[in-house]
């Protein structure tokens, strides 16, 4: 007879990706590439949830909050002028 231990052993359940970090960027604003923009030679992704302040141009320099995903992907969570 199966047990159920014997089943939960044989098909565990799937493994789930840990949940992203946070991480803090400064620096000069290098370039906006659409959803890329460039932070101190750092590539971060800014989404329609990325909370934008004072307008930062290219060469401002800024302060960025970002997610950093298991994959590295970096999401800007929010960006502004320093």
């Amino acid at each position: 007879q199966w047990s159920t231990l014997a089943v939960d052993q044989a098909h565990p359940p799937p493994p789930t990706d840990p949940p992203p970090e946070e991480a803090r960027i400064e620096g000069a604003l290098e370039a906006i590439n659409g959803g890329t923009w460039v932070v101190g030679g750092t590539s971060v992704t800014v989404t329609g949830t990325t909370e934008i302040k004072d307008s930062p141009q290219v060469g401002n320099q800024v302060r960025v909050r970002a997610l950093r995903h298991q994959d590295g992907n970096l999401i800007a969570t929010r960006i502004e002028k320093r």
